[in-house]
């Protein structure tokens, strides 16, 4: 996570505070499928996850959560980059925020 400076007036903990509560909402819903596109790779939403969590995830047990528990779907296609093999796309299930709780301690 980048830190950010010195900011006036109380600004600082007002972003504190909105941080703090992303955490929380990231790892209790489903609300990450507001800060991808509608089709990723599970390395993008892990990255978002890692950055606003501050901490490494585990990429099996990631996706094992996630996959396992039918909060992401695969879409059935691939994503073929300039280097490496094709990486299969996700989308999110449902189309609103849903309340999770397994990636509390992920």
């Amino acid at each position: 996570m980048t830190k950010i400076g010195k900011l006036a007036y109380d600004h600082n903990s007002i972003v504190e505070r909105a941080l703090e509560r992303l955490r929380t909402k990231l790892q209790t819903t489903t609300i990450a499928r507001h800060l991808l596109g509608p089709r990723f790779v599970m390395s993008e939403l892990q990255l978002v996850y890692e950055s606003v969590l501050g901490r490494s995830l585990d990429k099996r047990n990631f996706r094992k959560k996630l996959i396992g528990n039918g909060i992401v779907k695969a879409t059935g296609r691939k994503m073929r980059p300039a280097v490496g093999r094709p990486s299969e796309l996700y989308r999110f299930a449902g189309s609103t925020v849903e309340v999770i709780g397994i990636l509390s301690r992920t």
